[in-house]
């Protein structure tokens, strides 16, 4: 018996809801993994690079926010400051999260390699903006060469790669998972 090529590749749709469903929970998982790695660096008498990006905003949407009123509100609402555990964690998250927006709406379709692949090749983009623009914006030089030492540039790096293998590993198995039940 032959198949047909279009035969193969069908394959029950996921919903836009299931979608976003399983991209909240592969980049809830690939966070919570960078996180970790990140945080735990001072363990292994590690500096590696984190909070950069903040950083950039801070230093140059600062002022904007100080004049708008923006910094008031937020103290007098007794959110996390700025600069806090808890504030970190929560930027760091809403950036996973913005990111997981781009793999999967406009990265994850582009290879068809396995998901992990993919995810490994996407942490590439957001590390090369954070060593070419972000680092040297905050005088740190590239990949922040100028303030931690070559383990912590490559601990990093680790860090942000595992983010991305992750986010694509988790996100096709979930969306195999919800494909096979339908």
């Amino acid at each position: 018996m032959t198949t047909d090529k279009n035969e193969l590749s069908f394959s029950p749709a996921i919903t836009k809801s299931q979608k976003i469903k399983i991209m909240l929970g592969a980049a809830l998982l690939a966070i919570l993994v960078n996180t970790i790695i990140l945080k735990a660096a001072p363990l292994f008498q590690i500096k590696a690079s984190s909070g950069g990006l903040f950083g950039v905003l801070r230093l140059y949407l600062g002022p904007f926010f100080n004049s708008a009123g923006l910094s008031s509100f937020w103290m007098a609402a007794h959110l996390p400051a700025p600069g806090s555990l808890s504030f970190w964690i929560l930027f760091h998250t809403f950036i996973g999260l913005l990111m997981s927006i781009f793999y999967v709406y406009c990265f994850e379709k582009l290879l068809s390699w396995p998901g992990w692949r993919k995810g490994a090749i996407f942490s590439l983009i957001p590390w090369i903006i954070n060593s070419a623009v972000v680092m040297p914006l905050l005088g740190k030089g590239f990949a922040a060469s100028s303030a931690i030492t070559p383990v912590g540039m490559i601990y990093f790096f680790i860090a942000n790669a595992s983010y991305g293998i992750l986010l694509g590993y988790f996100y096709e198995k979930f969306c195999n998972l919800v494909k096979n039940r339908q």
